[in-house]
């Protein structure tokens, strides 16, 4: 970019004016009051003086912040240029580490911030580089070792407990895990995500009855992009398949019951049918194909579940829907092109405005949804699209009739909330299919601080035993308190385990097939059928989940 008439004529001048442009482009630079300006007058000083090394530095990073990727090989050039004139500089090699960065050369970047912490190892920002760059490559115990090095400098600084405490728990490391989330949250006293993983790894499941939403959106949406090749390749993810196959043969076992008896389903408009009916939404005929009205796939992320359900769906049908936290997720399920209606928003407030939706007048509910704006993900709900998909229309006076939740349940403790609002906006006769982590076949990787503290104080207290110095003695004593109040905090984990549910040191809950039932049958469900099956593998080890299918009495 040439740079303006103005800054060229000044690029002439003395070197006292040179440094004045040169001062004025840095107060706009950072600022950011005028970075157009800014950048004609730092390229006015190289067009005067090539070699001014801060000029070099200052426009590249200039280039990158203002444009991203689009001027990152200019960016590139220019800081690299200043590194060659000073390679002792740590901001400048700070700077390539981002642009690298930028360009999502992870590699680089980690290597550039690493040399510019050895010119200048105090430095907590380049640390917080670093550390990020070490994450991206994997590098999880090296990043730990980063995140608390920032921490010894700045024991202040909340976001280094805090990253530093999910690699720790990723790592399995969940006592220093631990410390570091309760360090962060003393720091950040409202920091819902820190009270959840101090929650799951001291098993207190009745402190924390599901994940934060903000916490889930967030997660999601960072790894929307490539989180089906990830779900589905590295971690051998069939929940959909074999949720579908379980429901399909749910639907044949009611239907054979249902002709059996001479029983009539119920319409989706919840009227009675009589067996020969057509116009039901699960046809009598045990061997019939399902033919849905309205069906909404609960927690959709990137709509794996619709292409399955969409055959299913009646000729004329009300329409598929999706809802999802992750405003990431629901623009990825878009893509396939096989929802009626996509929104962002919480499960319960979603069901329980589709409920309130069947009361009201047709014309006055689709006035409103034209007529809506899209709200944050925190707010009950966000219209992303209304329109016709693949033949839908959607129709918001006729109750769900198939109701889908994939690997979604996994990440709510207590159920009870979102069975009750599906009851109220389905129809009697209405399936209701979804998996959760079956908490009877809960692999030993998952337990929880408390459980690991009582083991280790075994083991401790065994070698204790055979040693004779009064020191090491003790130190046992010491551990014996510690596993004392791990035990105690651990309550939670005992009291929830006894209700049927417990949330993980994974940070995803485990019900048992007791519970299911027992909570089912209270919010107006009852269960048709369940089987235990692989979902996924974590670590390499298998998880175990409950495939449920449930029927609207």
């Amino acid at each position: 970019m040439a740079p303006a008439a103005g800054a060229a004529s000044s690029a002439a001048a003395p070197g006292s004016d040179l440094e004045q442009m040169f001062t004025e482009a840095s107060a706009l630079h950072a600022s950011g009051a005028d970075l157009a300006r800014a950048e004609q007058l730092y390229r006015a000083v190289l067009a005067a003086q090539p070699r001014h090394v801060d000029a070099l530095h200052q426009l590249g990073a200039l280039l990158t912040q203002r444009y991203g990727k689009k001027q990152l090989d200019e960016a590139l050039r220019l800081v690299s240029s200043a590194v060659q004139l000073q390679p002792r500089a740590a901001k400048y090699r700070n700077s390539l580490g981002v642009i690298h960065q930028e360009a999502g050369r992870w590699a680089e970047a980690a290597d550039a911030f690493e040399r510019a912490n050895e010119k200048d190892p105090m430095n907590a920002a380049t640390l917080m580089n670093l550390a990020r760059a070490l994450r991206e490559l994997g590098r999880q115990q090296r990043a730990a070792e980063v995140y608390g090095a920032v921490t010894k400098l700045r024991p202040d600084h909340p976001t280094a407990h805090y990253r530093r405490g999910a690699i720790l728990r990723s790592l399995r490391r969940n006592e220093e895990a631990l410390a570091a989330f309760r360090q962060h949250l003393r720091l950040v006293p409202d920091h819902q995500a820190s009270r959840f993983w101090i929650a799951a790894i001291t098993g207190d499941t009745a402190g924390m009855s599901a994940a934060p939403p903000d916490m889930v959106a967030g997660l999601f949406d960072q790894y929307a992009d490539h989180f089906d090749d990830h779900l589905v390749n590295k971690l051998q993810y069939k929940t959909p398949e074999a949720l579908r196959d379980q429901l399909l043969a749910a639907h044949t076992h009611l239907a054979a019951t249902r002709a059996a008896s001479g029983v009539g389903t119920s319409t989706s408009n919840g009227s009675s049918s009589t067996s020969s009916s057509s116009s039901s939404s699960n046809s009598t005929s045990s061997s019939s194909k399902p033919a849905w009205r309205r069906c909404v796939d609960l927690g959709c992320g990137t709509g794996l579940m619709g292409p399955l359900l969409l055959p299913y769906m009646a000729r004329g049908a009300a329409g598929l829907e999706g809802v999802d936290l992750s405003a990431g997720m629901v623009k990825e399920a878009a893509r396939r092109g096989c929802y009626g209606r996509l929104e962002v928003g919480e499960l319960v407030g979603y069901l329980e405005a589709e409920a309130a939706a069947l009361t009201t007048d047709t014309m006055t509910t689709t006035a409103k949804v034209e007529n809506s704006e899209p709200v944050s993900a925190s707010a009950t709900s966000s219209m992303v699209s209304a329109d016709t998909v693949a033949g839908q229309h959607v129709d918001r006076s006729v109750p769900y009739d198939l109701l889908v939740a994939a690997d979604v349940f996994v990440y709510i403790g207590d159920l009870a909330p979102v069975l009750r609002a599906a009851a109220a906006a389905a129809v009697a006769g209405a399936v209701l299919a979804f998996s959760t982590e079956a908490l009877e076949l809960e692999p030993g990787g998952k337990t929880n601080c408390s459980s690991l503290a009582a083991g280790a104080a075994a083991g401790k207290a065994a070698e204790a035993g055979r040693k004779e110095s009064n020191k090491e003695a003790e130190a046992g004593s010491k551990e014996a308190e510690e596993v004392k109040e791990a035990e105690k905090q651990g309550g939670g984990q005992a009291q929830a385990q006894g209700q049927g549910l417990r949330l993980q040191v994974t940070g995803r809950y485990a019900h048992t097939e007791e519970y299911l039932r027992r909570v089912g049958g209270e919010a107006g469900w009852r269960l048709v059928s369940i089987s235990q099956s692989i979902i996924r593998y974590n670590g390499g080890e298998p998880i175990w989940g409950h495939l449920c299918v449930m029927e609207r009495v």
